[in-house]
Formats: structure tokens, sequence, C-alpha cells
């Protein structure tokens, strides 16, 4: 028996980029190009008895001026002005038909933050779309999950306010790079790996892990974007929806069989460490027939620079068989994400990062300082309202946490807890 709670029957999700669709002239970033458009829904033609016959091509692209974004907001007297709520605009990161993502900075902090707007006369099924990622984001509170700071609504627009990653994807960090050695391929693969433990945790699954939704904040850490796929699950069940990009989706989405929501986003981790030290995919065609082959048969090639246990820990992800793959707990068991575990250490406990008492208060009277309500911050922060008030609790705690470098260990009398106080 198998069950996907919540709009199971949706064969398509809305995603809502938030960074900006680059060009690059290697061979890694061919296939990203490719990757950036490829993010598609796998039932309507593939099957697990018969070769896919390749979807028709796209229609031509419309011209500049007929973009549905571009020409509703050049209509839109309120998206000319500058500033939107607290928020200063700034240029644009990324755009699509029905959104265009802006670098904004916030009026009484100065952080910068990334704002999503979206035009609001989507049709039903797309509303319902938009309102599960953005029920998923507030649910995720993580040091490597994009953060969701506030959500504001006018007439005609969808505003969504967004923790901003200053180093981009870590798509163009490796198409610098080339590839990463396998030191700071581990240092990004623990963070990733702990942020998607926390989102099963929450019996979310991602189902659309891949180079392109990992960004990278100013010290280069990992932070999980783009939920546009993401759906609950219940412990023990099987999902139906067949989604996600070609290269990175598992076998079982390719057979359209009901699988293991967490199997499938540890055949993404798997497919991401591969790209982590290779600097390519271990699956790869412009034909979705071959690329289909190519993934049920599990055969890939492994380079000879690479260690033994790294080796051995690709090839626990990139098992075809979901029964026989990896867990999150039997990867972070593994010899080669253990090594040299005093990191992993400091990662866990960056996962549990909480302020103390005296953290509180401070940013409580800074917040005052700005003009904001004491009690209508803990109001607005309690009752998940995603508004003004609980925006510039999350910035300040972030602004504070990164002035300070308070202790992870500390035990507060008062602390915050997936957005929620505890006394």
């Amino acid at each position: 028996m198998f069950s996907e709670p919540q709009f199971s029957s949706v064969s398509a999700i809305l995603s809502i980029p938030i960074f900006p669709i680059s060009s690059k002239s290697t061979s890694l970033s061919s296939t990203a190009s490719h990757a950036r458009t490829s993010t598609i829904t796998l039932n309507s033609y593939l099957r697990s008895d018969v070769p896919p016959s390749l979807p028709p091509p796209p229609p031509p692209s419309p011209p500049p001026q007929s973009n549905i974004t571009e020409n509703y907001f050049q209509q839109q007297p309120q998206y000319r002005q500058m500033k939107i709520g607290k928020y200063f605009l700034e240029k644009t990161i990324g755009k699509g038909n029905f959104a265009v993502v802006k670098l904004a900075t916030h009026c009484d902090t100065q952080q910068k933050v990334f704002n999503s707007i979206l035009i609001d006369d989507l049709n039903p099924g797309d509303h319902k779309k938009l309102e599960r990622e953005i029920a998923v984001m507030k649910s995720l509170i993580h040091p490597y999950i994009i953060r969701l700071y506030e959500v504001m609504e006018s007439k005609n627009l969808i505003y969504l306010v967004t923790e901003y990653a200053a180093n981009g994807e870590l798509l163009d960090l490796l198409i610098r790079e080339k590839r990463l050695s396998e030191p700071k391929a581990k240092e990004k693969f623990r963070q990733l790996v702990l942020a998607v433990e926390y989102i099963h945790s929450k019996n979310i699954v991602h189902r659309d892990l891949k180079a392109e939704n990992l960004l990278l904040d100013s010290q280069g850490n990992i932070k999980v974007a783009d939920f546009g796929f993401a759906n609950v699950f219940y412990p023990d069940s099987k999902l139906q929806t067949f989604c996600g990009s070609p290269p990175y989706a598992a076998p079982e989405l390719y057979q359209c069989l009901p699988y293991s929501p967490e199997k499938v986003d540890i055949w993404s981790l798997g497919v991401l460490l591969y790209v982590f030290v290779c600097g390519h995919l271990p699956f790869d065609s412009n034909n979705l027939a071959d690329l289909r082959k190519r993934v049920l048969s599990g055969n890939y090639r492994l380079p000879f620079y690479l260690s033994s246990d790294c080796n051995s820990l690709i090839s626990h992800m990139l098992t075809v068989d979901p029964n026989q793959r990896y867990t999150i707990n039997d990867i972070k068991k593994h010899s080669w994400f253990t090594s040299h575990d005093s990191d992993v250490s400091d990662l866990t406990c960056q996962t549990q990062l909480v302020p103390n008492c005296q953290l509180t208060n401070a940013i409580l009277d800074h917040a005052e300082s700005l003009g904001y309500n004491r009690a209508q911050i803990l109001k607005s922060v309690n009752g998940n309202s995603y508004d003004s008030d609980a925006a510039i609790w999350h910035l300040l705690l972030e602004k504070f946490q990164q002035a300070c470098q308070i202790d992870s260990r500390t035990r507060p009398n008062v602390k915050i807890l997936d957005g929620v106080f505890h006394f």
C-alpha cells in the first residue's frame, strides 16, 4: 500500500528559482545548463516495460516582449517602487514566466536577502503547489537549509523573502575548480547529509537534490534550496508521484514503481558526491531513453584517483535496489564520512544552535531600538506568522550569531527551536 499525503495527484510542482541562470562553456556547465531546464515529472512517458519515447521538442521561446512576468510587472506601479515592505529592491537575480527574484536589503538591519516576486493569479492547481512549497519552507529551520523569513501578499503579487546565499550556486564552484578535493567534498557533503537528515526527520522528502539547488553562504556553507518538488510523507509509506531531474533520479522513478521517499533522496546524494569529486555526472545523456538505460543498469565509471573509502560510499548510495541502498545512518557511520570526526561533531552541534537568554534579550532589545514591539515579535514567532516582526527576529538572530560566534553547546534558559519560543 502506498500513499502520498496532500495533493498526491498533482503531476508537476511549481519551482521558484532563487539563483541566476548562467551560461558556461565547460562540459560540466553544458550538462548543468541542460539540467536547469530538464526538471520534469517522469510519469507521463517513463515506463518500466517499454523504452520511453522522447517528449516532443519544446515550443520556440517567445520573444522578449511577450514574457508574461516582465509585461505584468512593468504594468504594475507598485513593482516599479524601490521599496517593498521593509526591503529595498536591487538587481534581478533570476526570472521565469510567473516570478522574478531580486536581491534586496532589509532597511533596518542592512542584511541582504532574496525577494521572490510571484504573480498571484496562478491557476488553482499551481496555487496549491505554491502553498505546499511555502508550508514546507516554514517548517524547516536549519543552518544548512535556505531560511524563509517573510511572506507578503498584495492584490496581485506574492513576495517570498528568503535567506541570501552570497557565494551563489555550488555548481559554479564546481565549474571553477573542475572538481573538489576529497577533503573539500567531504566538508560540503557532511553539511548536505545533515540537512537531508533533518528534512527527513520532519517527514519531508526533497525529490530534487542536485548541484543547481545547493547554494553557498558567505562562509562557503551549504544551503539546500528549491523545495518545489518537496512533499510530506507518512512513516514507512511509499509515494507514487514521479518527478525530479533525470540525471539525479533514482532507478525506481524510471520504473514508475511506488518508492520509499528517503531512498530517492539517498540516490541523489550519491549522484551529488560523485559530481563533487569527479566534476561530471555518473549518468548522463541527451537522449532520455539512453539515460534511463544507464541508470537502470547502475553502471558508471569511478576514476582511479578516488580513495577506496570514497568509492565505497558512492557505490553504496548508487545501488539500484533501494532495499540494499544505504540509509542516512549508514552514510554517517561510513569510514569516509567519519574520518577526522571532530569536524563531524562540530557540524552536528551546529544543527542544534540555539540562542541563550542573554542573546535572546539582546536581540529583542535591539529590535525595540529599531521601532519594533517586543511583545509582537514574540507573538509572531510563536504564531508562525512569517510577517515583518518574525522576520526581524530571524534576521537579527542570524546577525548576532555571525558577529558573536556564540557557543552552540550553551544550555539556555530561553531558547527557540524550529521557530518557537520555549521557556
